[in-house]
């Protein structure tokens, strides 16, 4: 994790060493130092960037590496090779998720516990496995995952289920549906292994 800030020096260096990273979005908010040098790199650099709808906590914004400098309060990570999109109304269960992948730095991480919310950040975030309870208030896990194969054909799917719902979960995967589905509770390493079994066959496709 690298913390930094802009500098006048660093500006032109910006343009020349242009390599992605990812910027934490409580960074952009209010009016502290960190939000001061986070809009003052992208007017250095003349780039803009649409934020629709604004970014949740957890969520990020691209910069150019050489933008950042050490010694500030912005905090920095490598471009993530894989998108994660985790939907539960239960907040506990994504926090626990949250936990099982803080470490993969190759991931990041997008989560939701309203169905439509999710709708949304998968319309904008190209994702690339989707994890979702069954049983949900706006509506079912696999009607929403029916509705995310519309905007994000490519992204496999995964349902979390209980016991009783294992039939319907394996007709889903008989028609395409789902990649898999994993019984609640589940276990952290379980959750680990299925996830990377997922994106290596993602990567293979």
């Amino acid at each position: 994790m690298v913390k930094g800030m802009i500098t006048t020096a660093t500006q032109h260096d910006a343009v020349a060493r242009a390599e992605s990273v990812r910027l934490s979005s409580a960074a952009t908010r209010g009016s502290g130092r960190g939000a001061t040098a986070t809009r003052a790199a992208a007017t250095a650099l003349e780039s803009a960037w649409v934020l629709f709808p604004r970014p949740m906590i957890g969520e990020r914004i691209s910069v150019p590496w050489a933008a950042i400098n050490d010694g500030g309060n912005i905090r920095v990570v490598p471009e993530p090779s894989y998108r994660l999109l985790v939907v539960d109304d239960e907040p506990l269960a994504l926090n626990l998720a949250k936990r099982v992948f803080e470490s993969e730095s190759d991931i990041a991480l997008h989560s939701a516990t309203s169905a439509v919310r999710a709708l949304e950040m998968a319309m904008i975030h190209d994702i690339d496995l989707v994890i979702t309870d069954q049983r949900m208030p706006e509506m079912t896990g696999l009607q929403f995952l029916a509705r995310v194969r519309e905007v994000r054909p490519r992204a496999l799917r995964v349902l979390l289920t209980a016991f009783p719902d294992t039939t319907v979960a394996l007709k889903a995967i008989n028609e395409g549906l789902l990649y898999r589905f994993i019984l609640k509770p589940w276990e952290p390493e379980d959750m680990r292994v299925t996830v990377r079994r997922a994106l290596e066959t993602k990567r293979l496709s």
